[in-house]
């Protein structure tokens, strides 16, 4: 790491090296050198601040980001974003000269500065001029979201995009939504997300508030769909879903 740094007044100048992204592996030998050198390092994308603090506190920074040991694979990575839609984060990325291409792995910030799996994608094994792809997390979390793709060849080879960011508010959206509710054939699904963990009690009843069915569920955080085997006339009927003091009533027609 190499950096530099003057006041124009002359006055003494201290710097601080730090990591601010990346894996956990790798020491900084001497934080408070201009220059210095990292060791340890483990496969993957690291981001370095430099901060320049003049004898008056007056503070400077700037930042480099060091690849480490990633194969250059044949794919071209044209655009990757990520943005807060509703109670799920969309991931959409587009790529050009897809060859050999094997899949896509989205990887999120999680504990202790590590990436975690929480998706795949197959690659589309043809190169058109523009391949689309899109991803939503419902594991959505208050705050700052991380996420890069893993992208990996056929070979085993892989490399890792830019790492990218959404600032999710803390949420006052409700604590139950309904994603989708239909009924096919003998069975009922309902597919629901959720900001907390715990029971909950999914009912079923007609227009005229007959109970149809009642049963008890454990949610998880994030994306639930839960599936129910009844006969149901072609009509519409009315689901009311119970956590704690949440609650969500909704209405579906099965045509």
């Amino acid at each position: 790491l190499k950096g530099s740094g003057n006041d124009p007044d002359g006055n003494a100048i201290s710097f601080n090296w730090r990591k601010i992204a990346g894996p956990p592996a790798g020491a900084i030998s001497s934080p408070a050198a201009a220059q210095t050198v990292v060791t340890g390092l483990s496969m993957g994308i690291y981001k370095f601040e430099l901060s320049v603090t003049d004898a008056l506190g007056a503070v400077a920074k700037d930042t480099v980001e060091i690849h480490d040991g990633m194969a250059v694979l044949p794919l071209n990575l044209l655009d990757f974003t990520a943005g807060e839609q509703g109670n799920h984060i969309l991931l959409q990325w587009a790529t050009s000269s897809e060859i050999n291409t094997s899949h896509f792995e989205i990887e999120k910030l999680g504990d202790a500065n590590l990436y975690l799996k929480s998706g795949a994608m197959a690659a589309k094994a043809i190169s058109q001029p523009v391949n689309k792809y899109q991803f939503a997390d419902y594991g959505v979390t208050p705050g700052l979201n991380y996420y890069r793709l893993k992208i990996i060849d056929k070979d085993g080879q892989f490399t890792y995009s830019r790492i990218v960011t959404v600032n999710v508010k803390t949420n006052t959206s409700p604590v139950l939504e309904v994603v989708s509710m239909r009924a096919n054939g003998d069975a009922m699904s309902v597919k629901l997300t959720s900001r907390e963990e715990g029971p909950a009690s999914i009912l079923l009843a007609d227009m005229q508030g007959r109970i149809l069915s009642s049963k008890k569920v454990i949610l998880t955080k994030g994306l639930n769909q839960f599936n129910q085997n009844i006969s149901l006339q072609r009509a519409a009927y009315i689901v009311k879903i119970t956590k704690e003091e949440s609650q969500f009533t909704g209405r579906f027609i099965k045509e």
